[in-house]
């Protein structure tokens, strides 16, 4: 008699957990009219760093955009999870340059491939059963050498392009 509950309990539980779920992910969501890019947000991300950016270095996909702060200059892509375009970024990086990837507000020397996939392919489950969860951008970024870049805040910039994906 209690085996028969037993699935009717485990399905109210799964059925209460994906409907919070679907209630917090919408949460996140911007009100009318405040609608932003991840280009806005990197934009916004340099400018709050002290950058003047380069408006005829923007392009939407891959998102890229450049900034210049004194000596500095400093090139942010958005880099596909599954690695394509980790050897690109790595080409466009001058000798002397810096180059790394940021993923989850952390610095790499080289793209953490297997965590990126990992991240993308569950969003991308997650999303196929209906929830909505969030895409945690990939960046690499490129500088010169005279870029300070351990005083930037990182985190701040994957947490707000990571509040404004679809």
């Amino acid at each position: 008699m209690i085996q028969s509950h037993v699935p009717k309990i485990v399905f109210g539980g799964l059925l209460i957990l994906t409907i919070s779920l679907k209630i917090s992910a919408g949460a996140h969501q911007p009100a009318r009219g405040q609608v932003e890019t991840a280009s806005t947000q990197i934009a916004k991300f340099l400018t709050g760093q002290g950058f003047e950016t380069d408006r005829g270095l923007v392009a939407e996909y891959p998102v890229t955009m450049s900034g210049r702060s004194g000596d500095c200059k400093l090139t942010i892509f958005r880099a596909a999870p599954e690695g394509w375009h980790q050897y690109v970024i790595r080409r466009l990086a001058s000798d002397g340059d810096q180059a790394f990837f940021l993923f989850r507000g952390r610095k790499y020397q080289d793209q953490p491939i297997w965590l990126t996939g990992i991240s993308s392919f569950w969003t991308s489950t997650i999303r196929k059963l209906g929830v909505k969860a969030p895409v945690e951008p990939v960046f690499g970024i490129v500088a010169s050498p005279a870029c300070n870049l351990d005083s930037m805040r990182w985190q701040e910039l994957t947490e707000d392009v990571t509040a404004v994906q679809p």
